[in-house]
């Protein structure tokens, strides 16, 4: 910063310390944050604000970080997607589900994308389905069918795949 024993001190460079001593105590409490849990840009310079770290040290802050590979945006949405996957949501679910916690509408589409690369959407569907099957003893058929088909239209299948799967795990519905 250019402190110097004898050097002159002016409001200036009073100004230009305060700034430089806020950029670095953000820098500090956004690799804290970064420990907890991985965040996007966008999300990481909300929590630094939230912390009193102002919009010119929280970005500057968040540009370094980015710069230095602890931030990457495409890296979070990539495994919030591999989550969404885990969960067995389809493509378009966990494409909307980025898009909801701010990720950029096409880095969601690639990271989505990619999460259910080679994932056959109908087995999904239908483990879920047995999986959820279990917990509805002694309800009657057609309560069980409307839950399970309302269950895969929440986790963002295709109506297709719904009445696939429906038919194959409930058999052929009752007229």
């Amino acid at each position: 910063m250019g402190i110097v024993v004898g050097a002159e001190w002016s409001v200036a460079k009073s100004a230009e310390f305060a700034r430089e001593a806020a950029y670095q105590d953000a820098v500090h409490a956004g690799i804290g944050m970064l420990r907890q849990m991985e965040r996007t840009a966008a999300e990481l310079v909300e929590r630094l604000g939230g912390k009193g770290h102002g919009g010119e040290a929280a970005t500057r802050a968040v540009d370094e970080l980015r710069a230095r590979g602890l931030v990457d945006d495409a890296r979070v949405a990539a495994a919030r997607a591999g989550g969404g996957v885990r969960r067995r949501m389809a493509e378009p679910a966990i494409e909307a589900k980025l898009i909801g916690l701010g990720h950029d509408p096409g880095e969601a589409r690639r990271a989505a994308a990619e999460a259910a690369r080679g994932v056959d959407p109908c087995a999904e569907a239908e483990r879920l389905v047995r999986a959820r099957l279990a917990m509805a003893k002694g309800e009657d058929w057609a309560r069980i069918r409307r839950r399970m088909a309302a269950l895969l239209a929440r986790n963002g299948y295709e109506e297709e795949v719904v009445r696939d799967v429906l038919r194959t795990v409930l058999g052929a519905e009752e007229d």
